[in-house]
């Protein structure tokens, strides 16, 4: 397990009045990335008329960030943010969980990595100051890991999240259909969508995404979006070492077998509702889960997030008291990978998201605080 990270350290962490100050930790998941994603810029674009969104909202971002005006959004709520890198032979992304055929990252980040940077980086170091959001993989990511390690993060705000319930893998109903690739229609086979333009027209096919895969590389190996899913949820292949196939890469049979498997170990939906009550879950996540999806989302990633609020809505005992927001505006839907702004294109949306989330995650976090908490990251 090899692990980095971008750390975007808070404004007058240097300075000698704010050495003793500890700051809570905003983790956000996203693919590799050589660069720190979000832009952020010391100085203003030499020419604004030509300027791109990333350099006029870079140097935004860079101007909220270090400002102390009160009306600014990071006044008074201050953090570290921290972009994990942890790349590997199968995907840019190891999907942050522990796995059969990637290796244990769920514990390597959640138990080792992450309390490394607080140390370093004066983070408080404590599962109540420790927040997540991302989006398409990140969301699941970050979704996923609140779960998994409920008590080690106090909340998710997951975007787009890749499907976490799989009675729809996309447009996959892994427990009912027999083909991944085709769905049968009243006289005729049909071919099954993987991507969808905004006015619902099929782009790419099931069929034609995994034969692309199958044509880069055998056993799972060619670094896309659906052999990296393979590759984080299935058994190994006890015959030649690599990951179990959910399909066959060729037709599109489902193996029964391995959904077994990966309902049990990364269903998500599946472990709430099978542990909600009986093991205690839910208490550990009440208000730590907000999920933001554009009901046409181009991987049908929408579909999911309607089932996963089928069964958060009827939690009980308790009631989980967090947050599912969909993304349509005008009668029209926001496609992929909406961030949760109603007044803002897609690719504006990302260029405010800290400026949006980062106080939610800082008002929940000192709400949520312990008696006694050292809450000075709030003082300036």
């Amino acid at each position: 397990v090899f692990l980095k990270a971008w750390v975007l350290l808070p404004y007058r962490f240097f300075d000698d009045d704010k050495k003793d100050v500890h700051y809570p930790m905003f983790i956000y998941h996203t693919h590799y990335n050589r660069y720190f994603e979000h832009s952020f810029y010391p100085t203003p674009p030499a020419n604004t008329t030509t300027a791109s969104l990333g350099e006029e909202y870079g140097f935004y971002f860079f101007s909220n960030w270090t400002s102390e005006k009160p009306t600014d959004p990071f006044t008074n709520k201050r953090g570290i943010v921290v972009q994990l890198q942890h790349a590997n032979p199968y995907y840019d992304d190891s999907y942050a969980v522990n796995s059969a055929n990637i290796g244990p990252y769920g514990d390597a980040i959640t138990y080792e990595f992450l309390p490394y940077l607080e140390k370093r980086f004066r983070g408080i170091g404590e599962g109540w100051a420790r927040t997540m959001y991302g989006g398409s993989t990140g969301g699941w990511e970050s979704f996923a890991v609140q779960v998994y390690y409920p008590e080690e993060y106090n909340g998710c705000w997951s975007f787009c999240p890749d499907a976490f319930d799989f009675r729809r893998f996309q447009q996959v109903d892994l427990f009912t259909n027999k083909n991944a690739y085709y769905a049968r229609g009243d006289w005729t086979q049909k071919d099954r969508g993987a991507k969808r333009d905004y006015l619902g027209d099929i782009r790419e096919t099931m069929a034609e995404e995994n034969h692309h895969e199958l044509a880069m590389g055998s056993r799972g190996r060619s670094g896309g979006q659906w052999d990296a899913w393979q590759a984080v949820y299935s058994p190994l292949n006890n015959t030649d070492g690599y990951p179990a196939a959910i399909w066959d890469k060729l037709t599109g049979e489902v193996h029964p077998q391995v959904v077994e498997y990966w309902e049990t170990h990364y269903d998500v939906r599946a472990k709430l509702q099978r542990e909600w009550n009986v093991r205690g879950l839910g208490a550990k996540l009440v208000n730590k889960l907000h999920v933001y999806v554009g009901v046409t989302d181009s991987y049908y990633l929408n579909d999911a997030v309607f089932l996963l609020e089928d069964f958060l809505k009827t939690t009980t005992e308790p009631y989980y008291n967090g947050s599912i927001v969909y993304g349509v505006t005008d009668g029209r839907g926001y496609e992929h990978c909406w961030t949760g702004s109603f007044d803002q294109s897609i690719s504006l949306g990302w260029q405010t998201v800290n400026q949006r989330m980062i106080p939610q995650m800082v008002d929940h976090i000192v709400q949520s605080a312990p008696d006694g908490a050292d809450l000075s990251f709030t003082s300036y």
